[in-house]
């Protein structure tokens, strides 16, 4: 596992000048925080959560978010950004030949399917894979969806840009309105729970990790 961090690490600093790093170890942090509320292993979850958006840092997909930092994505560009986890995937196969080894089971769900939904009427990609996964992987996805989903939130952040899908800075009462917004259909209603429940303990350490 360290092994394959190191090279996630050394691949993200290339998407630095629009905050996929700094993104990407928030994901992670907040994965393995949450965590335990899906029945997953912290640690693995710590790993998705690092490795999720390698897939952004492949050239054709860089140039398109370097291009749009800030702006809304046309049709052509969406489609493009939109291979990003299948990309990552291609990423993650490369570096388990290179390694000699295979990721834990949940991992290319967990970076291929991160931005499906919970109810999954929506996201992408939904494709018959998905659909043929276990609860156990559903569950695993949801908790990198929702870490992905909060990061995203704060997304100014991480990227001065505004690279990320929130643009606006928001505070904590607006960020769990919305999240209240899409309980049940984006985003697993556990989480969501416990997130209000929790945040006012640990979002201090968040920001003192993460606040540039």
């Amino acid at each position: 596992m360290k092994e394959i961090l190191q090279k996630a690490d050394e691949w993200l600093r290339k998407g630095g000048d629009i905050g996929i790093p700094r993104h990407s170890d928030a994901v992670a942090w907040l994965a393995e925080r949450f965590a335990p509320f899906v029945g997953a292993d912290r640690e693995l979850a710590y790993l998705v959560g690092k490795l999720h958006d390698v897939g952004k840092v492949v050239k054709e997909v860089l140039k398109v978010l370097r291009r749009n930092r800030g702006k809304s994505l046309t049709e052509e560009d969406w489609i493009i950004v939109k291979k990003h986890p299948s990309l990552g995937i291609t990423i993650l196969e490369r570096w388990e030949r290179e390694l000699g080894y295979k990721v834990d089971p949940l991992v290319k769900p967990g970076v291929l399917y991160h931005h499906a939904w919970w109810n999954e009427k929506g996201g992408y990609p939904l494709e018959e894979g998905f659909f043929c996964l276990g609860q156990e992987e559903k569950d695993f996805i949801s908790l990198i969806k929702f870490a992905d989903t909060i990061a995203s939130m704060y997304g100014p952040l991480f990227s001065p840009e505004g690279e990320r899908t929130y643009k606006k800075k928001r505070g904590l009462i607006e960020i769990v309105d919305e999240l209240h917004r899409i309980s049940g259909t984006e985003l697993n209603d556990t989480l969501v729970t416990e997130f209000s429940l929790l945040w006012f303990s640990i979002e201090e350490s968040f920001f003192k990790r993460f606040k540039k």
